[in-house]
């Protein structure tokens, strides 16, 4: 690695930034409560009912109120004539509260408004999974005990993501709202109160949530760093360069490379982040690209699921939502990922065969999407096959379809065809083609909003595909005896 390299990082001004940081203290990290869902409920029902700070909690209190029923509250604090607000009275938090008999299960922080007939059960994740029918069943539970009351009853399914459950019953009286921890944390930053040892301790859970839970600041000025220039380039360099009996975390095998220990131990806190930057931006991309693929009308009534794809094993392993950035850290050792779906209306005839479109990358990060024929059960159950393959591929063989076949139409393993979206050797690219990873495309792209148009984008165009394939399927099923 050349000096010259090496000072062209240092001048950057975020190298200078990422020198200067210090992470905020974490005391839930000290005390091995970081992941501890009934710890983050328990601090979540005392934000609620915080009574030696009335003028944090009644606005906490009013911003989940609007979350919830889109009813805003205005605050005076304190009321201009020195009387209470009796919209805040009366509020009852308890944390694992039972559903009847408990057989339903407990809901993690059950809040009741008796002034503001609201009543709302918050089911908070970290990274478990969902039991069997359990939003369903808090849905019920809600419903009956309020059924005879003008109560307003709401759920609100908090995650590290903000995503879906997948649990609940979309015919009941009961909606579930999506938050994340992150919009716990958002609400409590700007809700600053008084300074105080309370305050302090709000603004530390806060910074805790945001660290665990998303892009902290350290990793934004690392993601700053490597959108610059030549410094992703760079920090390649400097890893490729590593020896095969070396390693990321030893210091010594760093600084023969780079030459100092300054420099040594800035390029591993670089590297260290990277890593983290990179589970955070693939997990964001991955459950948005998800998200607009189910915006599609023509996919709306389709299972759209994370897969993990191991070699020699014919059946993927599905992914629940929760535990995607698990699998993100972890997709070197674990297999390739990806979303896969159900093409509606691609099979030739009426058997159990399927067309499966499959989005993925392999542990390398590269990104592609095509098409598998499989043979598919009565629950579900998908296996790849190559029956049959010749007639779907004969069917597909014009048009913008027959752009993405395989240069080796004998492969095996159920594949129709694949579009890669980092070989410039395809005929036709993905917008992001002439970079040649997914994270080298994602640190480009500083604001959520272009990764969405990103996800959108791919979403648009995977779909044009999909319904190609259909069309082609119900002209051969149409074509004359």
């Amino acid at each position: 690695m050349s000096q010259q390299a090496i000072d062209k990082l240092r001048s950057s001004p975020h190298y200078k930034e990422l020198a200067d940081y210090e992470p905020p203290f974490n005391p839930f990290e000290i005390i091995g409560v970081r992941d501890k869902e009934l710890r983050h409920s328990k601090m979540l029902a005392w934000l609620l009912r915080d009574e030696a700070n009335k003028e944090f909690r009644q606005k906490f209190v009013a911003k989940m109120v609007e979350i919830a029923t889109g009813k805003e509250l205005e605050i005076t604090f304190p009321p201009p004539d020195g009387s209470k607000d009796c919209r805040f009275e009366k509020v009852c938090v308890k944390t694992e509260h039972p559903c009847s008999s408990g057989e339903d299960g407990r809901i993690d922080v059950f809040t009741e408004f008796e002034t503001l007939k609201l009543v709302i059960g918050i089911e908070a994740k970290i990274w478990a999974g969902e039991q069997d029918d359990q939003v369903e069943r808090y849905q019920k539970f809600l419903s009956r005990e309020y059924s005879n009351s003008d109560y307003e009853k709401v759920i609100v399914f908090l995650t590290p993501g903000g995503y879906p459950s997948k649990t609940e019953s979309s015919d009941s009286d009961v909606p579930v709202l999506e938050m994340s921890w992150s919009d716990i944390a958002c609400m409590i930053r700007e809700m600053r109160s008084e300074p105080g040892n309370a305050n302090s301790f709000r603004m530390q859970f806060s910074q805790h949530l945001d660290r665990n839970f998303s892009v902290n600041k350290e990793q934004r000025i690392v993601h700053e760093l490597l959108s610059q220039g030549d410094n992703l380039k760079i920090i390649k360099n400097i890893t490729s360069n590593i020896p095969s009996n070396g390693s990321l975390d030893d210091k010594e095998v760093i600084k023969e490379i780079v030459g100092e220990d300054s420099a040594a131990e800035m390029v591993q806190k670089i590297i260290d982040n990277r890593s983290s930057l990179q589970t955070s931006l693939e997990y964001e991309f991955w459950r948005e690209l998800k998200r607009q693929l189910q915006s599609q009308p023509k996919l709306r009534d389709e299972k759209i699921e994370f897969q993990l794809y191991k070699s020699g094993v014919l059946e993927a392993e599905v992914i629940e939502d929760e535990r995607l950035k698990e699998y993100i850290r972890w997709r070197d050792a674990a297999g390739s990922l990806g979303l896969t779906f159900r093409i509606p209306d691609s099979s030739l005839d009426d058997s159990h065969e399927v067309v499966v479109c499959r989005i993925t990358y392999d542990p390398n990060s590269y990104l592609y999407y095509g098409f598998v024929l499989c043979k598919e059960d009565n629950i579900g159950h998908r296996v790849e096959i190559d029956e049959n393959r010749a007639e779907y591929l004969k069917l597909y063989s014009d048009g913008e379809i027959s752009d993405h076949a395989p240069k080796n139409p004998d492969r095996k393993n159920g594949w129709l065809g694949w579009k890669n979206c980092a070989n410039e050797n395809v005929k036709i690219y993905i917008y992001f083609a002439n970079r040649p990873r997914l994270f080298d495309t994602l640190v480009d792209i500083k604001e959520r909003e272009g990764r969405e148009n990103v996800a959108e984008e791919l979403a648009q165009e995977i779909c044009g595909v999909t319904k190609k394939i259909s069309e082609k399927t119900e002209q051969w099923k149409n074509r004359p005896s």
